[in-house]
């Protein structure tokens, strides 16, 4: 087991062949996952057509560990609205603020009341 935990966002560019697959690949040998953000790539691979036996096998053979989603993941989720985009994005950089290492591709957050302009990222 290795300290990344993928968000939705890593999982779903490399299940679908896209950019940034080959950044993904090689961290995925002992991966993590949190189970929202599992439901998230569920929820976006049923969108585009996928039937469930296939994102079943799809994402079983990457054998990857799915962290729970617990009481102590929803208090660490909430403390870190203020700074992030929305839950999927703030349950996978929960467990990473206790005890690993997120990896997502940092992306622009809107400005504004309480928001800061820059991007977020985990640790690569």
């Amino acid at each position: 087991m290795n300290d990344i935990v993928l968000d939705a966002s890593a999982l779903l560019a490399m299940l679908r062949s896209e950019a940034g697959t080959e950044r993904v690949e090689p961290r995925l040998e002992g991966s993590g996952i949190g189970a929202v953000n599992l439901s998230e790539v569920v929820a976006k691979l049923i969108e585009d057509g996928v039937p469930e036996v296939e994102i079943r096998a799809a994402v079983g053979r990457l054998q990857l560990d799915v962290h729970p989603f617990d009481r102590e993941q929803a208090y660490a989720a909430g403390v870190l609205r203020p700074a992030t985009r929305g839950l999927a994005c703030r349950s996978a950089i929960a467990p990473a603020s206790r005890s690993r290492s997120a990896w997502e591709e940092p992306r622009s957050r809107p400005t504004g009341p309480g928001r800061a302009s820059s991007s977020t990222s985990g640790s690569r």
